[in-house]
């Protein structure tokens, strides 16, 4: 169970950091540049979260 949890929060933080680099939070820390792939921000940060939230926090929302 640990190694699993290692691995979610492994792929989930390198999915979680393109994410926070093309933010406003981001642009704050001097990092300006789009989204690859022309995508439009929206849609660049569902692509990415929404295998954060579904797989890597399933062990938390299937025990809630």
């Amino acid at each position: 169970m640990v190694a699993d949890m290692l691995r979610r929060f492994v792929v989930s933080l390198v999915l979680t950091l393109p994410i926070i680099l093309f933010s406003p939070i981001g642009e704050a820390l001097g990092f300006r540049a789009a989204p690859p792939f022309g995508l439009d921000m929206a849609w660049f940060g569902l692509i990415l979260a929404t295998p954060v939230v579904w797989w890597g926090g399933w062990p938390f929302i299937s025990a809630a």
